[in-house]
């Protein structure tokens, strides 16, 4: 990509401290304005590798709303159990930078323990919903299981995930 500091700033040496540090490079010490202002393209890959559960989810989840707008009700069964193996592919991509990454996307998104271990959480939640959910419908009155359903379960725990790593609400 392209270089995102293009241009020319004056920052007086008395106002540095006022700046976020999260938009400036940690390489340089506290008082070198290099340390406040993003001066070059982040690594993109590195920030994706970091959010791939959330990108495994929502490619799937939309990969299976199509599945389910052209197969109808009769792909109900099928939808459920690969938004299952989506949310197991979710879980096995939490290994690597999506749990020990760090910050990405300026200090936005935090790829760390705590938030994988919630995830894992989360994508085990979400598959015993997917899972029991025929039976509940079976046994309540209304609507039968649509196949929508467990597409939008893979679109909340991908928006669950986002806000267990948010980094400031």
């Amino acid at each position: 990509g392209a270089p995102l500091g293009v241009g020319l700033m004056y920052i007086a040496r008395e106002r540095l401290a006022d700046i976020d540090p999260h938009y400036g490079d940690e390489d340089f010490k506290a008082d070198d304005v290099r340390s406040h202002i993003h001066t070059g393209t982040p690594n993109f890959a590195a920030q994706l590798a970091m959010t791939l559960p959330e990108v495994v989810l929502a490619v799937g989840a939309i990969v299976l709303m199509l599945v389910a707008a052209w197969g109808g009700p009769r792909s109900t069964a099928a939808v459920s159990w690969t938004a299952v193996v989506v949310l197991a592919g979710a879980g096995i991509a939490l290994a690597g930078p999506a749990s020990t990454g760090g910050d990405a996307w300026y200090g936005m998104y935090k790829a760390d323990a705590f938030a994988a271990f919630a995830k894992v959480l989360i994508y085990v939640a979400a598959a015993v919903s997917i899972v029991i959910a025929p039976g509940f419908f079976r046994r309540t009155a209304g609507d039968d299981l649509r196949p929508e359903y467990p597409v939008l379960i893979l679109l909340s725990a991908c928006g669950m995930g986002m806000m267990v790593s948010a980094g400031d609400l």
